[in-house]
């Protein structure tokens, strides 16, 4: 299961900068399930489905040169759930804060379940 899970956060990365529709369907098709959930920001926002997520693909390539989505750490998978940490970079460099993901996948190895929190860094402890 960890190779697939770690072929389908490859896809879900590589699926973000791919323009070619059919070529975006394909990648989407491998790494996400058809009703992925993605919760953005502690749920402030929210996609729901893999056709709302390659619509969210294409407003962002409309608005930003994406040129390609990174994976900047080790894919680190634990049974069917998974963390990374990624960014965007368009032709100047990188393109807003680095993402930490945290997944939970299917027995396919594909992404169902996905948060995402800008920044890769925790905060400190509180103390409490």
């Amino acid at each position: 299961m960890s190779d697939a899970i770690k072929r389908a956060v490859a896809s879900y990365a590589a699926a973000w900068a791919e323009r070619d529709p059919v070529r975006r369907a394909d990648l989407l098709a491998s790494a996400v399930t058809d009703d992925v959930r993605i919760l953005i920001g502690a749920g402030k926002r929210e996609i729901r489905g893999r056709a709302a997520l390659e619509a969210e693909i294409v407003d962002l390539q409309r608005r930003v040169p994406v040129v390609r989505v990174r994976v900047t750490s080790g894919i680190d998978v634990q049974g069917n759930l998974c963390r990374f940490t990624g960014v965007a970079e368009g032709p100047q460099g990188q393109i807003g804060a680095e993402a930490s993901d945290a997944c939970e996948c299917d027995a396919s190895g594909r992404i169902r379940l996905l948060f995402t929190f800008a920044g890769a860094a925790l905060p400190p402890a509180d103390g409490s």
